[in-house]
């Protein structure tokens, strides 16, 4: 009797580990092309980065929308100026960040038009394509 819930034990303790491993792992989504070859989905396009914001995922969105959007304009020829203050103040009693960012776009005739084709975070940094019309 002995013997049998031995066998039983072991039987069963064989099957739960065979049955974990046979599990199959979650894949990673994998890099999308346009990382590496952004002119794949289009003539006219511009890929914006941004790394973590203080923010927050709205501000990140933002700041990477407006990057791509400085890229498409300057293939367009429309003359683009940007500029980013960051002010870090530290005391004993804490420390605050402030950030103003400006761009000026001068467009001679032309309409910067784009559509957001896709998005990828990887890590911390959010990467948008955006096309140009």
């Amino acid at each position: 009797m002995k013997h049998l819930f031995k066998m039983l034990l072991i039987a069963l303790l064989t099957t739960t580990l065979l049955g974990c491993i046979a599990q199959p792992q979650p894949k990673k989504p994998q890099r999308p092309a346009w990382m590496d070859n952004p002119r794949a989905v289009g003539d006219i396009v511009g890929l914006g980065q941004a790394g973590f914001h203080f923010n927050g995922k709205a501000a990140q969105r933002e700041l990477a929308t407006s990057r791509a959007l400085d890229e498409i304009a300057r293939q367009m020829g429309v003359t683009v100026s940007s500029i980013m203050v960051i002010n870090q103040q530290h005391t004993s009693m804490g420390s605050s960040t402030n950030m103003a960012a400006t761009s000026e776009q001068s467009v001679k005739g032309s309409v910067v038009n784009a559509v957001v084709h896709d998005e990828w975070l990887e890590g911390d940094t959010l990467y948008i394509i955006m096309v140009g019309r």
